[in-house]
């Protein structure tokens, strides 16, 4: 039975759809990975969206339409699991969710990219940028996940992704963003039911402080970086703004905005897209 959050996206790619944009399937290493793709009316190049855990493109169609007015194209991806992507047959394995999403990757036939993560994608777009350095013109990161962690605090971590129940939905919330009362209580309806998705446990029950990022990986990514922190952000620890800070290469900008928290997009529905913008411009240039 489709749920109203079913509904909501379904009118999301409507919506898309009817402004020239279009819906379709890449093939990742033989598993579907669903794309929003839009074109785009300015100069800067094309920039791909990549949404973290138990999140999905669709939450992006904002973003999409602040910077189509910027960009050759935007895009954005279901990662694996999430959303319209169905889980690899495989199951959820972080090796296997990374090898989908490179050959998802491979396949889009766009020049090199302006890539944006939020948590888990950005740990996702720093490992396109390692791996794919030729294909990627510049990463920008919203509080990125991959921070080394040992085993006790990354058990910790996991802990706060259970929600048995909607008040346990409404303290991740409450450390996730800040929104009115009603619509506290409608994001944290949405957070169970993204959260308690199959694909998604399955992806939490596998994933381990060894599928972390390694300092040495990162201190080589020659291409521009901008990593925005949310100063408001309780969902990562705030020492891990620290180990990117060390970690990147000098080229690197790490800032830490207090008015933000988790998702910057959804604090700024309006002023973040055009951040994203004005970075591909620069990356440009």
């Amino acid at each position: 039975m489709a749920t109203p959050m079913d509904w909501v996206d379904a009118a999301a790619i409507a919506l898309l759809r009817a402004q020239g944009g279009r819906s379709s399937f890449l093939d990742g290493a033989g598993t579907p990975v669903h794309a929003l793709r839009m074109p785009g009316k300015g100069t800067a190049p094309p920039v791909l969206l990549l949404h973290g855990l138990g999140s999905q493109a669709t939450d992006y169609i904002g973003v999409i339409a602040g910077i189509v007015p910027h960009c050759s194209e935007v895009i954005a991806l279901d990662m694996p699991g999430h959303g319209l992507s169905p889980a690899p047959p495989a199951g959820m394995d972080p090796a296997v969710v990374r090898e989908v999403a490179l050959s998802a990757f491979d396949a889009l036939e766009t020049p090199p990219l302006v890539v944006f993560g939020n948590s888990l994608g950005g740990l996702t777009a720093i490992r396109l940028a390692l791996l794919r350095p030729q294909r990627v013109r510049g990463l920008m990161l919203a509080s990125p996940a991959g921070a080394p962690m040992d085993d006790e605090a990354f058990a910790a971590l996991l802990a706060g992704f259970q929600y048995p129940d909607h008040q346990s939905a409404l303290r991740f919330v409450d450390r996730f963003t800040r929104v009115s009362p009603w619509a506290r209580h409608a994001f944290a309806w949405g957070v169970r039911q993204r959260m308690n998705r199959a694909a998604v446990r399955d992806f939490l029950g596998r994933i381990g402080p060894g599928d972390l990022l390694d300092s040495a990986d990162l201190a080589g990514i020659g291409v521009p970086v901008h990593v925005v922190w949310g100063g408001r952000d309780e969902v990562l620890p705030r020492a891990h703004v620290d180990y990117f800070r060390a970690s990147l290469p000098a080229h690197a900008v790490v800032e830490v905005e207090e008015r933000f928290g988790h998702a910057p997009y959804v604090d700024d529905p309006v002023g973040f897209p055009r951040m994203i913008a004005a970075f591909a411009a620069r990356c440009a240039a």
